[in-house]
């Protein structure tokens, strides 16, 4: 019998799905622009552009707009502001997202994604009805193939068996070896042909005894084989290649040219020598300072026109404080530990940056973002 089950809230929130169209992921154009964190976002941005709908947010031509601070978009995503400012940056030149300052908060305006091609659209059209194969299943050909494989091997074994036997009967029969495997009644036991093969080695696991023997006693320990391990990595430490993509794929993953500029990643490459060890202490040494500036001035910022008209000149003056602190180690100028001074000089530098940000944002009435007040908005 079956029962009526009434509409639940908690079941409710398990079928509230956030919407993404195709041709972001499937796109030749979006595929090499952006991101899958980039994506996520344009998702999380179209269910805000729903609400916007809602509430009858349009503008004067008749366009949806709505507001969404960095700060919620942090929230949501996991990510730093940092990451978030890159995100829209990607999604802006992807032509996925329009911003419009109005001397208070920004309006946003989200873009639809276009097909490069007729043929594209086609294709991404036809996508849901491609027939699909279900690989967790053999076919037909296989089990065929497998099955005369099993029979083949089973024949190959009925052969041995009937050699052996042959070769003992025959041996049986010699002065030396008579009696030796042939009871006294000259009659062959039923358990004879059992017999047989227990001495033959193919059917009894003397021999696999041997080699998980050998094994155990060759058997590495874990600290040997992570020191093999080590090694083979660490084989490749001054390869140029190597060494060049690994740097990259950094450059990459932490987005920072976006975040500090194509001057100072190309400072980092040439005064690393193209040594990816470098080429992260220089990294880690910018990026804590930047977190540490930030936690002494009490705002969040990131080099980015979305907090300050100014964002080249700042990212051309931390290449140009790099540069110096070089120029001073070549001439022996420096007292103190060089990572020291380059992480107390970025800070300063970041400081700077800060001070002008936040007047920048008093000028545009738009009041900085205090981490204090943010963390409690966060935990409320």
């Amino acid at each position: 019998m079956f029962e009526n089950k009434k509409h639940n809230i908690m079941e409710r929130a398990k079928y509230t799905y956030f919407q993404l169209p195709k041709l972001l992921m499937y796109g030749e154009k979006y595929q090499k622009k952006i991101k899958p964190v980039d994506k996520l976002a344009y998702a999380v941005l179209f269910d805000r552009l729903n609400i916007s709908v809602e509430n009858g947010w349009v503008d004067d031509n008749g366009d949806i707009y709505f507001v969404y601070r960095n700060e919620s978009l942090m929230d949501v995503l996991n990510v730093s502001k940092a990451t978030v400012v890159a995100i829209k940056k990607r999604l802006t030149e992807a032509g996925l997202l329009l911003e419009e300052t109005t001397g208070r908060a920004n309006r946003l305006y989200l873009l639809e994604p276009v097909a490069a091609s007729e043929e594209e659209a086609k294709y991404i059209i036809q996508k849901n009805k491609e027939e699909i194969e279900d690989e967790s299943k053999m076919t037909e050909e296989e089990k065929r193939k497998i099955s005369e494989s099993m029979k083949k091997r089973k024949g190959n074994n009925e052969e041995k068996e009937q050699d052996e036997v042959q070769k003992l009967n025959s041996d049986s029969k010699s002065p030396v070896n008579q009696g030796s495997f042939e009871p006294e009644n000259k009659t062959k036991s039923k358990n004879y042909t059992s017999e047989v093969k227990k001495l033959n080695p193919s059917n009894n696991n003397l021999s696999s005894n041997k080699d998980n023997k050998d094994f155990k006693d060759n058997k590495e320990s874990y600290a040997e084989q992570n020191t093999k391990l080590k090694n083979s990595i660490h084989a490749y430490k001054g390869d140029y290649d190597v060494e060049k993509q690994l740097i990259d794929h950094f450059i990459e993953e932490h987005d920072i040219i976006d975040n500090y500029g194509e001057w100072i990643v190309s400072n980092f490459k040439k005064f690393s020598r193209g040594e990816f060890d470098t080429f992260r202490v220089f990294y880690e040494k910018l990026y804590y300072a930047h977190q540490s500036a930030e936690k002494e001035s009490g705002i969040l910022f990131a080099l980015d026109p979305y907090f300050t008209n100014k964002s080249d000149v700042f990212k051309l003056e931390l290449s140009k404080t790099f540069w110096r602190i070089i120029q001073l180690d070549r001439q022996g100028k420096i007292k103190k530990k060089l990572n020291n001074l380059l992480f107390s000089s970025f800070k300063n530098d970041f400081l700077s940056f800060a001070e002008n940000i936040k007047y920048e944002q008093e000028l545009r009435d738009e009041p900085a973002v205090p981490i204090i007040d943010f963390l409690e908005e966060n935990e409320g």
